[in-house]
């Protein structure tokens, strides 16, 4: 956690643009589960009673960022238990990401390597007797995970190892007061975003299983990662207000400002423009897909797989965008997580 006493990069505190909205360019349809109200009560009571939640001010700050839209915009198709579950995940990792955000590795490696041992033996019991309530919440959350079959479960617990462990890469940035290359960054971004195990999750809990042969071929693993990249481009663009106040400086806009040696304006436009990158060439590998099914000679049944699985990275980068334009207040300069630390 970045806590107020770390040396932290010094970067200028500008206002973001006015025009970012219309200049972020999205031509999915939006949608919306309509029980997000439950499950926004659902997931702030279960944070309360894992410990992860421990105040009337703190929950406050949770609600406030509606992540509960977050989760039914983004997989509009989750009904009831499905949707709670996912929104639980979400607003979870939220909290985490919060608390794992630091410049001091050793401060954090315990705690992610409680979190990857979970995974790694595929053990939600190991987290019941630990004493840090992210270890034991993370269990739990795995445990609801246990009707997922292999080898989608060993992808999902990949995916999450991963997120969890670049935690570590991104605190020693953060201790050596590095600026990684922007390339560099973007690429560490795409496992730090946990976008690739949140759109597995999500469809796993919709009922689309698709088989390894089509899920891990060269095609939609090129569809896959167009939604970290696009989501971790809206998140920085939004984001940069409040981290240029608290000094971290891992976020594209300042590292765009400062390789490209431009203003703060041009940086955001620059931005704005890979995330409308993303989106085409997400459209172009779309548009490639029905030779893509011929060459893996997939069955009408598995076609329709594949045309479900698109459609929910569809409703992901559109409702990223939605929840980041309309619905939260997570970014908004004046909001701080609870206990003495800063996201």
């Amino acid at each position: 956690m970045i806590t107020q006493g770390d040396p932290a990069i010094e970067i200028p505190a500008v206002p973001l643009r006015t025009d970012v909205r219309d200049l972020l360019w999205c031509p999915f349809v939006p949608a919306i589960s309509p029980d997000a109200a439950q499950a926004r009560a659902h997931t702030l009571a279960w944070l309360t009673r894992a410990g992860i939640i421990t105040s009337a001010p703190q929950r406050a700050y949770v609600d406030a960022m509606r992540l509960d839209l977050y989760a039914a915009r983004v997989a509009p198709a989750l009904r009831g238990p499905q949707l709670d579950l996912f929104c639980d995940w979400i607003v979870f990792t939220t909290q985490l990401d919060d608390h794992l955000d630091s410049n001091d590795p050793a401060a954090i490696h315990p705690l992610v390597r409680q979190l990857v041992g979970v995974l790694d033996h595929d053990d939600p019991d190991r987290a019941s007797a630990a004493e840090d309530p992210f270890v034991t919440a993370f269990g739990e959350l795995w445990r609801q995970c246990g009707h997922i079959p292999q080898p989608w479960r060993r992808q999902l617990a990949d995916g999450w190892a991963q997120w969890i462990e670049a935690y570590l890469t991104e605190a020693g940035w953060r201790q050596a007061r590095l600026w990684p290359s922007l390339a560099r960054y973007r690429y560490t971004v795409r496992t730090t975003s946990a976008a690739l195990p949140f759109t597995l999750l999500s469809e796993l809990l919709s009922g689309i299983w698709l088989p390894d042969r089509v899920l891990n071929s060269a095609a939609l693993n090129a569809l896959r990662v167009v939604v970290p990249d696009h989501t971790m481009a809206v998140n920085d663009v939004f984001g940069a207000p409040r981290e240029a106040l608290t000094g971290d400086h891992l976020n594209a806009v300042f590292i765009t400002e400062r390789e490209y040696r431009c203003t703060r304006d041009q940086a955001v436009a620059m931005t704005i423009d890979y995330a409308n990158a993303a989106i085409r060439h997400f459209l172009r590998l779309v548009d490639a897909l029905p030779r893509t099914c011929d060459d893996l000679r997939l069955t009408a049944a598995e076609r329709e797989s594949v045309r479900r699985w698109v459609s929910g990275l569809q409703h992901w980068l559109r409702g990223n965008l939605d929840w980041h334009t309309t619905d939260t207040h997570r970014y908004a300069t004046g909001i701080r997580p609870l206990g003495g630390t800063q996201a």
